[in-house]
């Protein structure tokens, strides 16, 4: 039990991380640009639900403070970094696999 939640924390970690870097990326590249690039910050919010659903009520509560460039990419990152964590330590708590016999 313990290895297969320790494999499903770190494939979740390691798709959390290509959509972490392909957000900063593109957002950082891509900063002035006219061309709309919205795909890695919606993948970026899909691989960390439940938790980046927690920007709706932010956005409603603090508009304007959310209208800066990084903050809610900053948002979440730090929404899958949780998540992330929480798979982690869900590996910790999990049962070890009993041997047979």
């Amino acid at each position: 039990m313990r290895s297969s939640t320790r494999m499903f924390a770190t494939a979740y970690a390691v798709i959390v991380g290509v959509a972490v870097l392909w957000a900063w990326y593109t957002d950082v590249r891509l900063f002035h640009s006219p061309r709309e690039h919205l795909l890695p910050d919606i993948f970026l919010a899909f691989v960390s639900l439940p938790a980046s659903k927690t920007l709706d009520p932010l956005f409603d509560r603090w508009p304007a403070l959310l209208q800066t460039p990084f903050l809610p990419l900053a948002l979440l990152t730090a929404c899958a970094a949780f998540q992330v964590g929480l798979a982690f330590f869900l590996c910790l708590i999990a049962p070890k696999a009993r041997n047979p016999g």
